[in-house]
């Protein structure tokens, strides 16, 4: 699911499509292998978010409290970026061009 700053919490809540532990009765040989983290083994939610924004950490935990079931985390990491106007799309450009050689994540891990 990919999720875009403009969708509500419900609608992103009904769109991940998530297994409700316990909706049915399975056998125990037959329920999914538990992961060894024992609050995520559903799902683990990554964000990556600059330092000046303070609304994605709480927005992305109203998310997976709306997740039924449970089993669910959240790992927010932030990026030091300074708190520039992005007004414009030379203000952008701008940013971008300062963000670049700093950004050194790397997908390794998903």
């Amino acid at each position: 699911t990919v999720l875009k700053t403009s969708d509500s919490l419900a609608s992103v809540a009904f769109r991940v499509h998530l297994p409700v532990r316990g909706a049915i009765k399975l056998r125990k040989w037959a329920l999914p292998r538990r992961s060894a983290d024992a609050r995520g083994w559903r799902a683990k939610i990554g964000v990556i978010a600059p330092s000046t924004n303070t609304i994605v950490q709480p927005d992305m935990e109203d998310i997976r409290i709306a997740i039924p079931g449970g089993g669910v985390t959240n790992h927010v990491g932030r990026i030091m970026v300074p708190n520039a106007s992005l007004a414009t799309d030379e203000d952008f450009a701008r940013f971008q061009a300062f963000i670049g050689p700093r950004w050194t994540w790397r997908p390794t891990a998903a």
